[in-house]
């Protein structure tokens, strides 16, 4: 009996030895996890921690291309600046009068100095970086002449809006299509806009159901992309309606008086106070 058992617990031995322990197998998938690549592409729309902080120091609209490295900053209440590593590094000029170019949606600013000249427009086409594969809502180039220089350097790269960073907070609707709106005509609440500038959201209530989407900034507008809502009845549906319809899918462009949010579309205008 002994010489039977003697070979089979030598199979076993065996079979243990060559067969991968499962602490090992785990280890192996982690490390193959671990090295793959990290998406660098930001959300549509989102922005990430630099835009917010260029956003809340006032630049309403950047953009950056590679080889060489370069970028454009531009406050549309003071100055245009243009930065690249390479000589002469760097250009600022006041932002002039926007001119919009013939048979193609895009806008020009173009600045003459005598520093040099400066110009640099911003085409309403979908870019990518390619470097970092983000995607961007504008394609932009730029035309940047040195004052002791008799030829253009060109550059091409991808920018978006940043928008007025007093945007991003809670606006509560007080009129609408020039009749105001009143409170005791909503039990559920007044309708709001929770405006989402990093993430390129809006959250809100539309009168009778939370609501929500994407958004787009322009120079001075707000596109909404399709609204998704809840699907409670009230009493206020018809009004919800309209302002949804106002909303979704639409450009409106925005005025800020104060604590006062105005939003002009095609057919609509709306009016928001800042929820305190």
């Amino acid at each position: 009996m002994k010489k039977l058992l003697l070979p089979f617990a030598a199979f076993l031995f065996l079979f243990a030895s060559c067969s991968p322990k499962m602490g090992e197998e785990s280890s192996s998938e982690t490390d193959m996890s671990s090295n793959e690549p990290a998406s660098t592409v930001e959300p549509e729309g989102s922005m990430n921690d630099n835009w917010v902080a260029k956003s809340q120091a006032g630049v309403d609209f950047i953009a950056t291309g590679n080889e060489p490295f370069w970028s454009v900053e531009i406050d549309f209440e003071k100055m245009m600046t243009f930065n690249t590593m390479e000589e002469p590094n760097k250009m600022s000029t006041p932002v002039p009068n926007p001119v919009r170019p013939q048979d193609v949606n895009a806008i020009s600013y173009r600045a003459n100095t005598e520093k040099g000249n400066l110009y640099v427009t911003i085409f309403k086409e979908k870019c990518m970086d390619s470097m970092s594969g983000l995607e961007s809502p504008y394609k932009v180039t730029v035309s940047m002449k040195p004052g002791d220089s008799d030829e253009y350097e060109e550059f091409t790269g991808c920018g978006r809006y940043l928008g007025n960073y007093r945007l991003n907070d809670i606006w509560a609707l007080t009129e609408m299509d020039g009749e105001s709106v009143a409170p005791g005509d909503f039990p559920n609440g007044v309708p709001t806009l929770d405006l989402q500038l990093k993430q390129g959201k809006v959250f809100g209530h539309s009168g009778c159901n939370r609501m929500n989407g994407k958004i787009t900034m322009g120079d001075d507008s707000v596109t909404f992309g399709p609204l998704t809502s809840t699907k409670m009845a009230c009493p206020a549906m018809q009004f919800e309606t309209r302002y949804l319809a106002a909303l979704s899918g639409n450009t409106l462009t925005y005025e800020l008086d104060g604590l006062k949010l105005h939003l002009q579309g095609k057919e609509h205008t709306l009016t928001f106070k800042k929820v305190d």
